[in-house]
């Protein structure tokens, strides 16, 4: 796929914004993909399936840096992100494909109506449960430790949100630690960051075997978004769970708003 020219101005604007990108995606515990693929696409001009192979070129790299500091926080569970991630494999595969060969309308329709509803039900626990204690905020609710059989669901379905979409993942996989597991929202964050290096890496390997990937590009902002994941760990940590909820929610529903816009 040809590159675009584009300026100074374009170039300092793709930089703040990746800088942006890369520390809100961290705070979330997404990959940053529902904001690099609108400015590689639309500020940069790259063509859309070439954007999201670049985006989750430049997660790669942000995502492996703010997982190494969860990891020294200790707020990251390494045994469910590894199964998250592998299962994902297969699904980043799968989007991959759809992503080239199929259209993707009606996946994308369906797609939006279950993030509007995992919003809203985020929202809703955002508003009903109460901050965890100091004691307890970094560790897992175990209630329901019968369901982690949909752990591999998760990470399967999170690839193929990766692969098709160029996210890396988080926006299913946050919330289902939440409602399904009962991971506290840092704990989900922190797994979901670690699950997206292998996300994106997947999903990187097989847009570059499409000729998806602009390297050109991505040493242009995955520096810059990985400076901003490098500051979202420190912050995470004095970010209060209530409202780290409906920050997510209200990330969910505009990334299910902008994928039927985009239709």
């Amino acid at each position: 796929m040809s590159e675009p020219l584009f300026d100074l101005s374009h170039i300092l604007l793709a930089l703040v914004l990746s800088f942006l990108s890369g520390f809100t995606a961290s705070l979330l515990g997404i990959g940053g993909g529902v904001f690099m693929v609108p400015v590689l696409h639309l500020i940069l001009g790259l063509h859309i399936r070439a954007a999201i192979g670049t985006s989750l070129s430049a997660i790669l790299l942000s995502s492996a840096v703010a997982s190494l500091l969860y990891l020294h926080y200790r707020l990251a569970r390494w045994r469910t992100s590894l199964t998250l991630g592998l299962c994902g494999v297969l699904g980043s595969f799968v989007g991959t494909s759809l992503c080239y060969y199929l259209p993707v309308h009606v996946l994308r329709y369906l797609f939006s109506g279950l993030l509007l509803y995992t919003a809203y039900r985020m929202w809703r626990r955002g508003r009903s449960t109460p901050e965890s204690t100091p004691s307890t905020s970094t560790q897992v609710v175990e209630k329901s430790s019968g369901r982690r059989f949909l752990i591999p669901l998760l990470g399967f379905s999170a690839g193929l949100a990766s692969g098709l979409l160029g996210i890396g993942g988080g926006v299913v996989i946050v919330p289902g630690l939440v409602l399904l597991l009962n991971y506290t929202p840092k704990v989900a964050v922190a797994t979901s960051v670690l699950t997206i290096v292998i996300n994106a890496g997947t999903g990187t390997l097989f847009h570059t075997l499409h000729g998806g990937v602009s390297p050109h590009y991505v040493l242009t902002v995955a520096p810059s978004m990985a400076a901003g994941s490098f500051l979202a760990p420190r912050v995470l940590r004095k970010v209060p769970s209530t409202l780290l909820r409906k920050i997510f929610a209200v990330v969910i529903a505009g990334t299910a708003i902008k994928m039927v816009l985009s239709t």
